[in-house]
């Protein structure tokens, strides 16, 4: 399986240029998936339906987005109709679209996430803030949305509330707020909680990657 990444496509220039190049570099190469940025496919900056129509039939199989995903509000629907055009997964619920699809080449399923950075860009959920809070023996409170109910073992090493339940939200600070003896505990447990190493993680994604393909 041969994947190709492609970062930002800008305006009808870098589409047009795409269009030319893409098919020759597939055949060469034997690319199997295309995921391409175009965010700033449309001429100025975002992502209109004549942009995104012209990517993939340009040959591109995925769509990712960053910060500049709903500058186009002619885009709004389409990123609920269209299951390979991506805005980032860590925006606010509601947000029209979705953060990840899964692509059927056959003998395969690939899934692909899009996730946004938070590095001198918009405030987001940031994907990696309830490790390094746990890390730093820090419990977390943190919505059931999204991955977080997988890193946060409820009541051991945090407290999970529902999403946008601003009422649960109070009545859980409060509960931490004046169980100081649950905190300490909390945060001890913290203390046990390992994450795998990049060499780990690989090794444990190859071995997920040769037992679905026997």
């Amino acid at each position: 399986m041969k994947v190709l990444a492609i970062g930002d496509v800008v305006g009808s220039i870098g589409c047009k240029f795409l269009r030319t190049q893409l098919p020759t570099l597939k055949k060469e190469k034997n690319i199997d998936l295309v995921i391409a940025n175009g965010e700033n496919s449309a001429d100025g900056n975002g992502i209109t339906p004549a942009s995104a129509e012209y990517l993939f039939t340009s040959g591109v199989d995925v769509i990712t987005t960053g910060n500049h995903t709903f500058r186009r509000k002619e885009s709004y629907e389409l990123f609920d109709s269209e299951d390979c055009l991506l805005r980032p997964a860590n925006y606010p619920k509601g947000a029209p679209g979705k953060g990840i699809c899964i692509v059927d080449k056959g003998r395969y399923q690939i899934a692909v996430v899009n996730l946004m950075g938070v590095v001198y860009l918009e405030a987001l959920d940031c994907p990696f803030s309830v490790m390094e809070s746990q890390s730093l023996m820090t419990p977390v409170l943190g919505a059931k949305i999204g991955g977080i109910p997988e890193l946060i073992n409820d009541g051991k090493t945090g407290i999970l509330f529902e999403s946008g339940n601003l009422k649960e939200l109070t009545e859980k600070i409060e509960y931490l707020y004046n169980n100081k003896e649950l905190c300490r505990q909390m945060s001890e447990n913290c203390r046990d909680i390992k994450y795998d190493t990049i060499k780990e993680y690989s090794e444990k994604l190859i071995k997920l990657y040769k037992e679905v393909t026997k």
